[in-house]
């Protein structure tokens, strides 16, 4: 079995964070472009109700719209929430390897010798803005819908 020289050991470690760094910044941009993507769907149908409003649609035609309204939002929210899974799992990993080249895992405002406020760097809330942003244009947009009928 062969040792793994300390120099070299630190080398691998800094290439696998390099790695990961730039996995997270390729998720973080596709995560933009999905929303992207969706929320302006989402905005042209809230501008094609409007238009539409003029136009007697009927009660079937604005459901049919409603529902592929829903289908897009749901499958840009499950898209998103897969995604941000892999990202998730992404800093972790990102974190582990910083633990292991001893880089600091959390960084503290010191005033008086006491901590004023810790930042953990790793951790991502369980709901981004994304997925927020996205139900309420689906929201506007199912209502601009039926608002004529309702």
């Amino acid at each position: 079995m062969t040792m793994i020289e300390p120099h070299e050991k630190r080398k691998n470690l800094e290439l696998a964070k390099d790695s990961i760094d730039k996995k997270i910044e390729y998720i973080n941009v596709k995560m933009w472009n999905i929303f992207s993507w969706s929320s302006s769907l989402l905005i042209g149908s809230i501008a094609g109700a409007v238009v539409l409003k003029r136009e007697n649609l009927g009660v079937l035609n604005r459901i049919l719209l409603c529902i592929a309204v829903i289908a897009l939002a749901a499958n840009a929210f499950a898209w998103l929430k897969s995604t941000y899974h892999i990202l998730n799992a992404a800093r972790k990993l990102l974190q582990a390897v910083d633990d292991e080249l001893g880089i600091y895992k959390q960084i503290q405002i010191i005033k008086d010798d006491k901590p004023l406020k810790t930042f953990v760097l790793y951790e991502l809330g369980a709901f981004t803005s994304y997925h927020l942003t996205l139900v309420l244009l689906a929201f506007v947009s199912i209502l601009m819908i039926l608002l004529p009928i309702i």
